[in-house]
């Protein structure tokens, strides 16, 4: 009798083995079909509008609450940037700047980029554009592209998918009569956004637009280190991330646009490099 329980004992436990290994090698085989399924749901999620380089993802620094490359964890964060479908032309940049309008400072920038023949992309929060509208008409005057940089500057991921639609609309609202013209470019603040956020920009009509170089001039470094980061960074159809309210930012720029030109650069707004042929 004892020997018959254990036979039984040791036929259980090959029955088990073998179920064991079927069930592994059944995941090994599905595995690759899953991974396709989550690939395609994330990229069902994206912006309908990337250029191309890497952003942060997670993670929030200085005043501006732009990315700071690092999520709370202190692991890197980085979300590979799809180019957009067109080829870009060779040697453009966009020069973009958000949270203005500020007074002085955007007159000052309005100057330099004058003097320079450049045209740049302002994206707007609408209390500084319900503050200063007359900046906002000098700077669409001057030919500059206006895109949509929330109303109050929040972390769009915390907000619920109304209030997402109230912060764009708001500034829309107050941008419309002083332009004439509807915003087509949405960039969430500090860069942070979730599948909530992506449809509420689409639901509006609004490209979403980050950027290829950040000098995080947000953090109040110097001259120097802005201007070092940008041509580091910079290549043919990149998107550069700079405020127009950081006076090291200004105090840089028109010799930085002047080195960029030295190196074959063309300025252009967003939506001129959007349509690269």
């Amino acid at each position: 009798m004892v020997i018959e329980i254990r036979r039984w004992h040791v036929l259980i436990a090959l029955c088990a083995g073998l179920l064991l290994a079927r069930a592994v090698i059944f995941s090994k085989e599905t595995r690759p079909t899953l991974q396709d399924e989550a690939t395609m749901a994330k990229s069902a999620s994206q912006p309908t509008f990337w250029m191309g380089g890497s952003v942060p993802q997670s993670g929030m620094e200085g005043n501006h609450g732009e990315v700071s490359g690092k999520s709370p964890g202190g692991k890197e964060a980085d979300l590979a940037i799809v180019a957009s479908p067109a080829p870009l032309k060779a040697k453009t940049l966009a020069l973009t700047f958000d949270d203005g309008p500020h007074p002085g400072h955007t007159e000052r920038l309005l100057k330099i980029l004058r003097d320079s023949n450049v045209h740049a992309t302002f994206f707007v929060v609408g209390k500084q554009v319900e503050k200063y509208p007359e900046l906002l008409e000098m700077i669409v005057r001057e030919g500059h592209e206006i895109g949509n940089h929330t109303y109050s500057h929040p972390d769009m991921r915390k907000l619920s998918p109304a209030d997402m639609l109230a912060e764009m609309e708001k500034t829309e609202r107050l941008v419309y009569p002083l332009t004439g013209k509807k915003m087509r470019y949405f960039r969430p603040p500090g860069g942070q956004y979730n599948p909530a956020v992506v449809a509420a920009a689409k639901t509006l009509g609004y490209e979403m637009v980050l950027w290829s170089v950040l000098p995080q001039d947000h953090t109040r470094p110097s001259a120097s280190l802005i201007r070092a980061r940008v041509l580091e960074s910079s290549k043919s159809g990149g998107i550069v991330l700079l405020h127009s309210g950081v006076e090291s930012t200004l105090d840089t720029l028109p010799g930085l646009i002047h080195t960029l030109k030295d190196r074959g650069f063309k300025f252009e707004t967003v939506a001129q490099i959007a349509r690269a042929p």
